[in-house]
């Protein structure tokens, strides 16, 4: 059985599987695999062979060493300069789309040419007026929406900003919102600006559900329960459908029942959570949704507003950013999301299921996964807490200087997030075997 039949096999079952590590133990006990060694590289090279989606790897531009290690590290680490960065930052931003730049070598083009004229007349069939319309309906897919209603305008906080000026409408009897803890600073900014504005308070306006006592995700049931409670006061339940610091995916279509038949009005930030889980946000009946998509979608860094009047202001979608994303969706059009999704599954589960084996038992005291271990759960992402603080800079240092791209959140959180459409099984098995060298030297 190649990986591409075992994927199709696996999609429409996703459900069936409560721990990751029973989808690699489904593949391995396959009869046509005669891989014994699961932590073996011959057993990652073998994932790779067989995946389907190894081409779109050829789609992006992924960094050499030499281009993000100082050449006195590269020397000291005894590292090729020219190999490849193991990249597994997706979810802060995500790697350049060789078509994107293309496209905007394009844009160029047509500008040099035609000037004022690109509007209306361009030479490669995508007028500046309607440059909205190449990426609509492609973001509609991979949200579960039609396009009518999907814009593609603005950055994620003007765009939250806007829909709560027409989505939160308080009374005095129904004005409270509720959100998860930990929320992003720039939506809980946004949120609690909007509470002042309306004259609420938000020490007492702003419900917010945290994890149980020495847990670090929120339970599902925490968040209904709190919705049952108090829903007759909530005007809006604004929640992050995959949490940016855990990785944790919350059940957006039953928390999206409860809280309508609560008469609550509810909205996500799909920021961590487009392109990189199965979204159905038309037939979960959400009121609205706002995202960026510099992440899993590739489209590169965000505009960031300058200070004064001038970070007041709204204008048609830049060309140069729609084309960067239209890029990344062409890419997405190649494949769907329920595949992307299984493969997903068995990256990030291998990612875990090396961690768990490699470094323990000797390191099973130094770090802790707080991201949810239901693979249902999450997405293309795990945290991971090391459990000594002075420890964390080093670590992360030492990753950086072997050509290891992840993401940090200080004091001691390391985000690992291996992306289905570039990300390789041998990327993940090379990365446990650096970070369980680095420990075992102890180059901390």
């Amino acid at each position: 059985m190649s990986l591409s039949q075992f994927f199709r096999e696996i999609t429409p079952n996703l459900h069936e599987f409560d721990d990751a590590s029973d989808i690699i133990l489904k593949l391995a006990n396959n009869e046509f695999i005669k891989v014994d060694d699961l932590l073996s590289i011959e057993f990652a090279r073998y994932l790779d062979n067989f995946d389907e989606l190894k081409g779109l790897r050829e789609e992006f531009v992924i960094p050499k060493i030499c281009d993000v290690v100082s050449k006195d590290k590269i020397d000291g680490n005894n590292i090729d300069p020219n190999e490849e960065c193991i990249y597994l930052c997706g979810n802060s931003l995500g790697l350049l789309p060789r078509r994107s730049k293309q496209l905007v070598d394009e844009e160029f083009e047509v500008w040099s040419k035609t000037g004022v004229f690109g509007h209306f007349q361009h030479k490669f069939n995508r007028p500046w007026l309607t440059i909205d319309e190449t990426v609509t309906s492609l973001t509609a897919n991979l949200i579960g929406a039609t396009p009518t209603e999907v814009a593609i305008m603005n950055t994620l906080t003007t765009n939250l900003h806007l829909l709560m000026v027409s989505f939160y409408t308080p009374n005095s009897e129904r004005y409270k919102i509720l959100i998860e803890d930990k929320v992003f600073p720039s939506d809980q900014y946004a949120i609690e600006s909007q509470l002042k504005f309306h004259g609420y308070d938000p020490a007492e306006a702003l419900i917010t559900v945290k994890p149980r006592p020495d847990e670090y995700t929120i339970k599902d049931t925490d968040i209904i329960e709190q919705i049952e409670k108090e829903g007759e006061k909530i005007a809006v339940v604004l929640l992050s459908a995959v949490h940016y610091y855990n990785g944790q995916y919350f059940d957006l279509e039953k928390i999206s029942r409860v809280a309508h038949e609560k008469g609550c009005v509810v909205g996500f930030d799909l920021a961590h959570a487009i392109g990189n889980v199965v979204l159905s946000l038309h037939d979960w009946n959400v009121d609205f949704a706002v995202w960026c998509s510099y992440k899993y979608l590739n489209s590169g860094p965000e505009f960031k507003p300058i200070q004064g009047a001038a970070g007041y202001q709204l204008s048609n979608p830049s060309v140069l950013n729609t084309v960067s994303l239209l890029g990344s969706l062409q890419i997405f059009a190649k494949t769907n999301m329920l595949t992307l999704r299984a493969k997903s599954f068995l990256l990030t589960g291998y990612l875990e299921f090396l961690i768990t084996r490699k470094l323990n038992p000797h390191y099973q005291n130094d770090y802790k996964i707080i991201t949810p271990h239901d693979p249902r759960r999450r997405g293309a992402q795990l945290s991971v807490l090391l459990i000594h603080e002075e420890q964390f800079e080093s670590i992360f240092n030492g990753l950086m200087e072997r050509g290891v791209v992840v993401d940090e959140r200080k004091p001691n959180c390391i985000r690992i997030a291996p992306v289905p459409l570039y990300n390789t099984f041998y990327e993940v098995w090379k990365f446990v075997e650096i970070l369980k060298d680095i420990l075992d030297n102890k180059k901390f």
